[in-house]
């Protein structure tokens, strides 16, 4: 057994051998010595000869593939190097020899892998495809299918609202100015939004007015912004309810009974055309639509309108400046309507305190006919007297706003008129909390 067992390894070693010679280019050392390199003596000079590339084996005419005798087809390299013919999983031996076997560093023309797929797409999209993180969105290949669901497309377009551009956050490239105080139901900020912010006003009513015969109003609102991106937002302007108290004159009663009752609610979108935080610019298109929900008892409902209107914004070193016009349309003929424009400027100390100064006019252009009256109610009531067009209102309010941060915000303003062609207001104190995201 022993025997049989040496055997057997000397076979397998003889057969492995004769494989491994058979695999590899070989040539035998010179048979005699006089082809044999001297030895260099000792203190000579040795050279290096230049290096000459081995000849490249070629193909035996014998060999000839399975499928060529089978189909008895010649085989005929194509311009690509690829043979036509004969079997398609194989080339011919100079092909291969001539691209995956070729010296690189003496060949011009690049090295070409044989492949049946494409080659890799351009810039680093086949790295991103590989799973190798990037910076930034990835690559696109320029076809315009490719960009379809990617924000800076939409981005060329930021009128139309994506799905994508959706953030509902606030626009805070503009932290450093303020939401104005007086005229809160119309004069609106440039800015996309998103907050709730409750508002109590409280103002004294003038003694002469036949509506109410004196007495004061308290109204109770809220407004609420929601930003889809920077550009686009929905705006709540009003909505709440209001106390009225009238005067008590036995002799010439006030027209107007009081009491509590709803507001109108006054909402809106509002377009952000033109931001530039490099020079502290911004302006915005909107319009407030009045639905009549409120309470006739307290000076509200009457039809409603519709007022679209211009803000805009601009930063001056530590100065913000700030105006908003607009022109409100009633529904009905009860409505007066009136054109009012609204301006305000304040101090940035430190983005913390605001001192500002805000000044307010209205116009009414077109008489109601709901009281007998020459009497109005500027921008809390909507009163539709038949006799106003043509009066003026000119009020200032001096106020300051703080920000314990920029997500929580309060602000104060006493609000006066200057010019008043018989409208209600004596005086007014303004107060609001901004909750901001």
């Amino acid at each position: 057994m022993c025997r049989v067992k040496k055997l057997i390894l000397a076979s397998c070693w003889l057969v492995g051998f004769t494989a491994y010679l058979a695999a590899s280019d070989w040539r035998p050392v010179a048979s005699t010595t006089s082809e044999r390199t001297p030895i260099a003596s000792a203190g000579s000079k040795v050279e290096l000869g230049k290096p000459k590339p081995m000849a490249l084996r070629s193909q035996p005419d014998s060999v000839r593939f399975v499928s060529q005798e089978r189909n008895n087809t010649p085989t005929t390299p194509s311009s690509t190097g690829l043979v036509v013919g004969g079997d398609p999983f194989r080339q011919s031996e100079s092909f291969r020899h001539s691209t995956l076997y070729a010296d690189p560093f003496q060949s011009s023309q690049p090295v070409v892998p044989v492949s049946g797929f494409n080659p890799p797409l351009p810039g680093g999209e086949e790295q991103y495809n590989c799973g190798v993180i990037i910076d930034g969105p990835p690559p696109s290949t320029g076809q315009p299918w490719s960009q379809c669901g990617d924000k800076g497309f939409w981005d060329r377009f930021p009128w139309i609202p994506s799905l994508s551009s959706f953030n509902f956050r606030s626009d805070h490239d503009f932290d450093h100015m303020i939401s104005p105080m007086s005229n809160p139901y119309f004069f609106e900020d440039p800015r996309s939004l998103t907050e709730f912010r409750p508002i109590i006003l409280w103002q004294k009513l003038r003694g002469d007015n036949p509506l109410t015969r004196g007495g004061d109003a308290v109204l109770y609102t809220f407004q609420g912004r929601l930003a889809f991106n920077e550009y686009w937002s929905l705006v709540i302007h009003k909505f709440g309810f209001t106390t009225l108290d009238v005067g008590d004159d036995p002799v010439n009663p006030p027209l107007v009974p009081g009491g509590s009752g709803l507001t109108d609610l006054q909402i809106g979108p509002k377009f952000t055309f033109w931001r530039n935080r490099d020079t502290g610019t911004i302006a915005a298109l909107g319009a407030n639509f009045e639905i009549p929900t409120g309470s006739s008892r307290v000076l509200q409902g009457n039809g409603g309108a519709v007022t679209p209107y211009l803000t805009a914004a601009q930063r001056i070193w530590d100065f913000n400046l700030m105006g908003a016009a607009g022109y409100r349309f009633g529904f009905s003929s009860q409505r007066a309507d009136m054109f009012f424009v609204s301006g305000h400027i304040d101090y940035n100390f430190a983005n913390k305190f605001f001192p500002l100064a805000e000044i307010n006019w209205y116009r009414y252009t077109k008489n109601g006919n709901r009281f007998a009256s020459d009497v109005e109610g500027g921008d809390a009531f909507t009163v539709g007297s038949d006799n106003v067009k043509g009066n003026n209102l000119l009020t200032v309010a001096l106020g300051a706003r703080y920000k314990f941060s920029e997500s929580f915000q309060i602000g104060a303003a006493y609000e006066f008129p200057v010019i008043k062609d018989n409208d209600l207001m004596r005086w007014r104190l303004n107060f609001d909390l901004i909750l901001r995201y």
